[in-house]
């Protein structure tokens, strides 16, 4: 059974960070590192599940953008960050 793209991304999110990649990723390389296939990563950027740009015919997916996107949201938490203001309501 194939796996949810969410729970691929998520799988090999350890894995993207050690590979060395180009500050901007096209398609075919974002199909390479998520082992999909290059139809598949234009469909996951044209739904907006990547964060990319358009310039001419190519899809341009930064490097710094697309690693953000695979750190979960607590993880400034996890690793003692304290988001502008202390974190207190005021």
């Amino acid at each position: 059974m194939e796996q949810p793209i969410q729970q691929r991304i998520a799988a090999l999110a350890g894995a993207a960070r050690e590979v060395l990649l180009p500050d901007i990723l096209l398609a075919e390389d974002l199909a390479r590192v998520l082992r999909i296939t290059p139809g598949a990563a234009r469909a996951l950027i044209r739904s907006g599940q990547v964060p990319a740009r358009k310039i001419g015919r190519r899809w341009l997916v930064s490097r710094a953008e697309f690693l953000r996107q695979l750190t979960p949201p607590d993880a400034s938490s996890r690793f003692g960050l304290v988001p502008p203001g202390g974190g207190v309501g005021l």
